[in-house]
């Protein structure tokens, strides 16, 4: 082979060196990471999980909501359904005499990602202003009727906000709350239909629930307050369980719990009309007793 010939030969090897390198090369898919980055401005859907009012919330108090849908980037859920949103009362004004209706505000903090971290929301004011009470409406010697309490309802819907650019890591995943398994199944009843008067701001009677234990497990059923808890309300499992204000036993049916809880923490997780309620009962050897009931409540909201 010439000189000439040689070099041909080897600037043809060069190339196509070069050209199956670049093949190889475009073949090689690009590295994903699991890091995406939420951008400020971003809309997540939220809605309130807890009953607000004027008449029984205090300024800095936490308010509780969740997302309503995935917020995904590039494919990958960022934060996901049902992730908890943590909001804040920044203000109340009780209702008062004249007419005067109560109000109320509160803002987004943070809501929480899929790997944990807690993300800032931008603080735009969520809230309610109370009714006044009706024009000539008269009480005792010419005072004028109060006006309305200011409340929010649960299951209302908000839009909120990113504030910040974040880096959110998406292959880690951070668990919602969930519902101890229970050993055994008890029995459980509400004395009877509860009013709320909602629209008032005024707090009702405490609430008792009656929880029937086998006979045989009866004796090791706790006393202690906490040793009853509502830990499911409107089917959903409570990320801090209720426990009860007193427990005391049937004075005759000794395998009965008469739990006493407080209105207000009972009924700021409840739904109008029917509410599912799930309690667990603590026993002395380490099992958990369950006992499910429908609360029926009548709610005055005008």
């Amino acid at each position: 082979m010439t000189i000439q010939g040689s070099a041909w030969a080897l600037a043809l090897c060069l190339a196509s060196g070069s050209a199956l390198g670049a093949e190889t090369q475009a073949s090689v898919p690009p590295v994903e990471t699991a890091v995406v980055t939420v951008t400020a401005g971003t809309s997540v859907g939220a809605v309130l999980m807890e009953n607000v009012n004027s008449g029984f919330n205090s300024v800095g108090e936490n308010v509780l909501l969740n997302t309503t849908e995935d917020l995904a980037v590039n494919g990958r859920v960022a934060i996901a359904k049902g992730a908890q949103i943590k909001a804040q009362i920044g203000s109340l004004g009780q209702r008062g005499m004249m007419g005067k209706g109560g109000d109320l505000s509160f803002t987004p903090v943070s809501v929480q990602a899929v790997d944990g971290q807690w993300v800032p929301l931008d603080k735009d004011q969520m809230g309610a202003r109370g009714a006044g009470a009706s024009v000539g409406a008269i009480i005792g010697i010419g005072l004028f009727a109060s006006g309305k309490a200011a409340f929010v309802l649960r299951g209302t819907t908000y839009d909120v906000s990113i504030r910040r650019d974040t880096a959110i890591d998406t292959s880690k995943e951070t668990p919602g709350p969930t519902l101890q398994a229970a050993d055994i199944d008890a029995s459980s009843a509400i004395a009877e239909l509860k009013r709320i008067n909602f629209a008032a701001g005024k707090v009702g009677e405490d609430i008792v629930f009656t929880i029937s234990l086998p006979p045989d497990i009866a004796a090791l059923a706790g006393n202690s307050p906490d040793s009853v808890q509502i830990v499911k309300m409107a089917e959903e499992v409570l990320r801090e369980p209720i426990s009860a204000i007193n427990v005391t036993r049937g004075v005759k049916a000794k395998n009965l719990l008469i739990a006493t809880f407080g209105w207000w923490s009972v009924i700021r997780h409840a739904q109008q009309g029917v509410t599912s309620v799930v309690l667990h009962s603590k026993l002395s050897d380490g099992r958990v007793a369950r006992a499910q009931q429908e609360m029926s409540t009548e709610w005055k909201l005008k």
